[in-house]
């Protein structure tokens, strides 16, 4: 059963960071929300392992920037009346963020192999394709264009990751 709707929940995603299903189709539910924000935070940890290592810190910028995303969701809805979308949209972006990342560690490996511009390369690719599943989400929980879609999308990246970094700075070089 659960793996039946694990399937699920990750086909609904994919689809999702394909732009082929809108963030009006996700559910709602706080135990779905719940075990959507657990996996992504696994997921995320996982991530660090073989890039930093894990720290109290940085679990600390995950949840901060976690934090963040949410905050500044609900502000951009609550600006257009629409806070009633908070939860959908916010589970939306939390789970294209757990897809994402999911594409990040399957390609980990490959890319360690083949060094440090090629983890350059994945990261970047997997920004650009974050940046255009964000922007389709807010085009369509703001109704906007999609052009402000990702205007808000980099808005919301670069406040986040400015968190993230405030809770666990890089190491001085």
């Amino acid at each position: 059963m659960w793996a039946n709707a694990l399937v699920s929940m990750f086909t609904m995603f994919w689809n999702l960071c394909l732009l082929r299903t809108g963030p009006e189709r996700m559910p709602t539910a706080p135990a779905f929300i719940a075990t959507v924000l657990a996996l992504d935070v696994a997921l995320d940890v996982a991530a660090l392992v073989p890039l930093s290592g894990v720290s109290v810190a940085a679990i600390s910028a995950i949840f901060a920037t976690i934090a963040t995303i949410a905050a500044v969701t609900f502000g951009m809805l609550s600006l257009k009346g629409f806070q009633a979308r908070f939860a959908a949209t916010f589970v939306a972006i939390i789970g294209s963020d757990m897809i994402i990342t999911l594409v990040q560690l399957a390609l980990l490996p490959i890319v360690l192999v083949l060094g440090q511009a090629a983890l350059g390369v994945l990261l970047f690719a997997s920004l650009l394709w974050a940046l255009a599943v964000i922007g389709f989400i807010f085009q369509r929980t703001l109704e906007v264009g999609r052009g402000i879609g990702i205007a808000l999308g980099i808005l919301l990246i670069l406040v986040a990751a400015f968190i993230g970094i405030q809770v666990n700075p890089p190491p001085a070089a």
